[in-house]
């Protein structure tokens, strides 16, 4: 199984030389096509980017929920956090148009 572009591709029992052959087949293809995946591309239609959306929802997460009746915020911000880098490293692009990022 080959994920390219965030669409899996069966190419065959793993290492086989049927597998191997579709394998290449597929990275040609892609490779033909610009080799484009969402790691490269901005949103031209004013759409917001990865990093504003992953911000908007840290912001609503910790002014709206996830606290203790004192007010103070619970650990579960902590998790939002390590669980959505993967998310910020696939999908952001060097030059996107955000220029700061939610956290470190």
């Amino acid at each position: 199984m080959v994920d390219i572009d965030g669409k899996q591709h069966y190419l065959g029992r793993y290492g086989s030389p049927e597998s191997v052959a579709a394998y290449n087949r597929l990275i040609q293809d892609w490779l033909a096509q610009g080799g484009s995946s969402p790691a490269h591309t901005t949103p031209s239609d004013g759409a917001p980017s990865i990093n504003e959306l992953i911000l908007a929802f840290r912001t609503w997460c910790a002014e709206r929920h996830y606290r203790r009746p004192d007010g103070t915020p619970i650990g579960e911000l902590d998790n939002f956090r390590n669980s959505l880098r993967p998310l910020r490293r696939f999908y952001t692009a060097p030059h996107s148009s955000c220029t700061s990022a939610p956290w470190p």
